[in-house]
């Protein structure tokens, strides 16, 4: 894959002209495009050949190069249409859902989340260029969503979690306890160097003192408090995998309930997975937004109330958006009390370098 860095892209997806840097840009990446498009011939689940023993030291390279996958097909689909290459858009974009739900298909959080960020890109360009494409072609990209690989959800995830971090620290403890020549105290110093390591720099001084706080004060001890995490975890799941309005009613006396914990490993650990719940819903939101503007958009019918079965209900609320006085897409935005309340624009005339989702969707990108 050719190099790609962030800076070049952001600059491009900004630039409300297509100009010959995003026509050398959208080349440089053509034969790339052309073996990605056989992967929408693959139906089993990827194995990306992940080392889970690793723990949270486990390198996964692959990630940020299929997440730019997605930006370079929304760069090259603005490209593309303004050279009339419709059936060209259509298979870059079935190309970015494969490979998005392929990258799913490893139960790793990260891998998870990294699939969220594809989905939201590709719904982005679908979003910005929805007028553009011919019936024809909207069938073909709603087909291939639907035929893509679904991927791994956040409840799948947790087991995995479980063992990536409080399991595989407390192997890494048993092993600092059983080889501890130098006494108790030199693997105590041990101990405190690996959970700190585990932890970004601002929070480990935090996270190290919690754990002394919890009755950490010896290997032996840090062990304990990583085995009664057990039933922790075995709640989240349960959580994870109830539906949205039942999870969404719940999701702030969970939360509490983890920063209020004695267990550290919950306190510190459990925020960021029901973070990503709460992503995944919203995910869920946007393409259901997405399916129902496409479906509208194919019915030749006009989206102003729209409701989308998630596990439970969702309505979506329509509004115009209008620049210079005159209509040129419209807004769906869900219900704006909860933590997943989604807001995504799509334009009924093609318009480059607008922020598509968000808060700030409809505003210039910069």
């Amino acid at each position: 894959m050719p190099e790609t860095d962030s800076a070049t892209m952001s600059k491009l997806l900004a630039n409300p002209s297509v100009t010959n840097e995003h026509v050398d840009f959208s080349q440089r990446y053509d034969e790339l495009f052309r073996r990605l498009s056989k992967v929408q011939r693959f139906t089993a689940d990827c194995n990306w050949g992940d080392d889970l023993d690793e723990g949270p030291f486990l390198l996964l390279p692959y990630l940020a190069q299929a997440k730019n996958v997605a930006t370079i097909a929304r760069i090259r689909a603005r490209v593309h249409r303004t050279q009339d290459k419709e059936e060209q858009i259509v298979k870059d974009l079935r190309s970015l859902y494969t490979l998005s739900g392929h990258v799913a298909s490893s139960p790793i959080l990260i891998n998870v989340l990294v699939h969220f960020a594809m989905e939201k890109i590709g719904a982005a360009s679908i979003a910005e260029n929805l007028a553009y494409f011919s019936k024809e072609a909207l069938g073909k990209i709603k087909t291939g969503i639907a035929q893509a690989p679904q991927g791994k959800k956040i409840a799948d995830t947790v087991e995995t979690e479980k063992h990536f971090m409080a399991g595989w620290l407390r192997e890494q403890l048993r092993a600092i306890e059983a080889e501890g020549p130098d006494g108790p105290a030199k693997a105590y110093e041990q101990a405190e160097h690996l959970v700190r390591n585990m932890f970004d720099t601002n929070e480990s001084d935090a996270v190290w003192e919690s754990f002394q706080e919890a009755g950490g004060n010896s290997v032996a001890a840090l062990i304990g408090l990583l085995d009664r995490a057990a039933s922790d975890y075995e709640a989240l799941e349960a959580l994870c995998r109830q539906s949205s309005s039942d999870y969404l009613k719940q999701i702030e006396q969970f939360d509490l309930e983890s920063k209020e914990s004695a267990n550290p490993v919950r306190r510190w650990i459990f925020p960021t997975m029901t973070r990503s719940k709460t992503r995944e819903i919203g995910t869920d939101i946007v393409n259901a937004m997405l399916e129902a503007a496409i479906v509208a958009q194919l019915n030749g019918t006009t989206p102003l109330s729209l409701t989308k079965s998630l596990n439970g209900g969702q309505t979506f609320r329509r509004s115009a958006f209008e620049r210079e006085g005159k209509t040129i897409g419209f807004l769906l935005e869900s219900q704006p009390t909860s933590p997943s309340a989604q807001r995504h624009l799509f334009l009924l005339t093609p318009i480059n370098g607008l922020i598509m989702s968000g808060p700030q969707a409809g505003e210039a990108m910069k």
